[in-house]
């Protein structure tokens, strides 16, 4: 199986990582938040199960791994039983798709 894609410091403060059709939103708000010279990466699943060897290598070097999701969290449960990391889940269950600007909010939250 391939591995996620991932972007950004090999450690560092947060890394989002996401799956499916966040893709584009949590990109969108890598770019900003880097921008302003934040340690923010992000990793994008292509499979989730069985999940990559290397996260367990991979999330234990940043602070807080934020996972935005448009579900109720069935990502985050799955990574939490499985790579001990200090997670934030980010949910969104209204039928419309994260807004980078919405990512954005969030991670700066985090980092204050």
């Amino acid at each position: 199986m391939p591995e996620p894609e991932f972007a950004g410091d090999e450690s560092g403060d947060i890394l989002i990582v996401g799956w499916g059709s966040t893709l584009g939103a949590i990109h969108s708000a890598f770019d900003v938040v880097r921008k302003s010279g934040r340690k923010v990466s992000y990793l994008h699943l292509r499979h989730v199960w069985p999940l990559p060897k290397s996260l367990a290598a991979t999330f234990p070097r940043f602070k807080r791994v934020l996972v935005p999701q448009m579900n109720l969290g069935q990502l985050h449960k799955i990574l939490a039983c499985h790579i001990p990391a200090d997670y934030v889940p980010m949910h969104k269950v209204n039928g419309r798709p994260f807004y980078s600007e919405e990512i954005v909010t969030r991670i700066e939250e985090l980092l204050k």
